[in-house]
């Protein structure tokens, strides 16, 4: 994963995406989803959204608040100047001033990071002086420098009215060794060192055009997905984030899994046989049942095959924790590479979704 110390760090990363944002991030469309459901949004609610990015998440919150107050927030200039406003406009909503309470949602182009950034969004026209009744922070978190994470959520903690809630997402977190002493009693999601863990392969088929504010782009449809870790890692992801959520003061209320693959209303293959099917076959058809082959279109596991394969070799004792599960992060990782070696087709957009999950909070 990469991480981002500044604005011109978030600049470099992003601009090439400028113009055409929404069209290539379908893979977050899920998640923004599931973020909306876990939000429970009534009209009047204030709502802030950090990393807005396409804009696609905020212009569904708008119809739901109402005359609530709206700010959505990116450090690209380019996607609060372009891509936002040009979803804001395509959903029949506009952006402020355009005195229409009902419909208007505020632009701000900030650092969520910065120590002024609570200042900025309380500087704004109507802006709630006792905090926000939501805030969004999807894809970034996993995108904030880990030594500065505890900080950022703190600072969001404050921005919240005293029974606000804050949906956000953490990538799991594992290491391969032995951590050293001074980590000892600090959050995995606060620690220098690890790494994010690939859960599943995606595979999108381009198939005609999609509007974009530079104009009509290539249409990106997932029709496959391939679950690449294990069921454990994800357990250790929600371990993880409530540790992280506990640490900076809040409370957890729910949580969804994110990345494995299963999002995307797709149909599930005879090749994803339950548990108890695998426990029942013989190691070597579990190892063939790992080769990564062509994808075809649908959903299937192949996570809980190589688990259940690696755990019947001799001298083998699991241990569900992150530094133990570094093997199974490895072999995901490599598995990610064969899957894009052999599925590698032109007109086909090859990626992958981290381990992860999506948190409810509120204060404690």
């Amino acid at each position: 994963m990469v991480y981002y110390d500044t604005t011109n760090d978030l600049v470099q990363a992003f601009s090439r995406q400028i113009g055409m944002h929404e069209a290539t991030s379908t893979l977050f469309y899920a998640d923004n989803d599931r973020a909306l459901t876990l939000a429970n949004l009534r009209h009047g609610h204030t709502v802030l959204e950090i990393g807005s990015g396409h804009g696609q998440l905020i212009t569904k919150v708008k119809p739901i608040i109402g005359n609530g107050f709206c700010v959505a927030v990116d450090a690209v200039q380019g996607f609060v100047k372009t891509d936002i406003p040009w979803a804001i406009h395509r959903a029949r909503l506009s952006v402020y001033p355009s005195n229409t309470p009902d419909n208007d949602i505020h632009l701000l182009c900030t650092l969520a990071t910065d120590p002024g950034f609570r200042a900025r969004v309380r500087g704004l026209p109507g802006a709630p002086q006792n905090g926000f009744d939501r805030i969004f922070a999807i894809h970034v978190l996993n995108t904030v420098p880990p030594g500065q994470r505890k900080e950022f959520l703190r600072r969001l903690r404050t921005m919240l009215a005293p029974d606000g809630i804050l949906i956000t997402n953490m990538s799991a977190r594992f290491l391969a060794i032995a951590p050293s002493p001074e980590h000892a009693g600090v959050p995995v999601q606060f620690r220098d060192g690890y790494t994010e863990a690939p859960g599943s392969v995606v595979v999108s088929d381009l198939q005609g055009t999609v509007d974009a504010p530079i104009g009509p782009f290539p249409r990106k449809v997932v029709n496959a997905a391939v679950q690449i870790s294990h069921d454990p890692l994800w357990i250790e992801s929600r371990v993880q984030a409530r540790e992280a959520a506990e640490a900076a003061g809040f409370m957890v209320h729910n949580s969804v899994d994110l990345g494995k693959g299963d999002l995307f209303s797709l149909t599930a293959l005879p090749g994803s046989p339950p548990q108890a099917t695998l426990n029942n076959m013989r190691r070597e058809d579990l190892m063939r049942w790992n080769e990564p082959g062509a994808l075809q279109p649908g959903y299937k596991c192949i996570g809980r095959a190589f688990f259940n394969c690696v755990s019947r070799e001799p001298g083998f004792a699991y241990k569900p924790d992150a530094v133990k599960q570094g093997t199974f992060v490895l072999r995901a990782q490599r598995a990610v590479e064969d899957f894009m070696r052999v599925n590698h087709q032109a007109g086909r957009v090859i990626e992958h979704e981290q381990v992860g999950t999506l948190v409810k909070l509120g204060k404690v």
